[in-house]
């Protein structure tokens, strides 16, 4: 078993923090250590410099969903001539609606295979994948989340070294 801690953050300690809602966030875990840009468009307030969470999600799905795919087709020596992942899922209003949170609706995905294998082997791939693929069975059955405020000093030297210079 792999425990991964994901930490996001806006800047490191000792590093010069970017811009104020620039979308800029830096993932680390116990395994990796990337740069992600998130961020919405200017008709929401941010800057347009990234892909917006919530089409992310989906994406990171497929991704998932595409890479076990391959994965298994090999385990199993299932011949690929062409594999193509697409999804589609509608999400509710955001902006005002603060009696209920917006959510994924109508989450499908397709996949396009080019193989000479037959329609049970393929069918069977497709079961394999989706019973281990974690971001697919995270989204389709999604876990309780707890939540935690961890609260530091404050003080407005650090507020001020915060805040962009203009």
């Amino acid at each position: 078993m792999l425990n991964v801690t994901l930490v996001l953050s806006v800047f490191h300690v000792g590093e010069r923090p970017p811009p104020r809602h620039t979308g800029i966030r830096h993932i680390r875990t116990d395994i990796s250590n990337f740069q992600v840009i998130h961020d919405y468009p200017r008709y929401l307030g941010g800057h347009n410099l990234g892909v917006v969470p919530e089409e992310d999600i989906l994406g990171r799905m497929i991704t998932c969903l595409t890479h076990i795919y391959e994965i298994e087709a090999a385990r199993r020596q299932i011949k690929l001539d062409g594999l193509e992942l697409k999804v589609e899922g509608t999400l509710t209003t955001r902006l005002g609606n603060t009696d209920r949170p917006p959510v994924y609706r109508d989450v499908a995905y397709a996949v396009y295979i080019e193989s000479p294998e037959t329609k049970e082997k393929i069918e069977e791939l497709q079961k394999a994948v989706e019973a281990i693929c974690p971001i697919y069975n995270m989204i389709k059955e999604p876990p309780p989340i707890k939540s935690t405020i961890v609260r530091g000093p404050y003080t407005e030297a650090k507020e001020k070294a915060a805040s962009p210079v203009y």
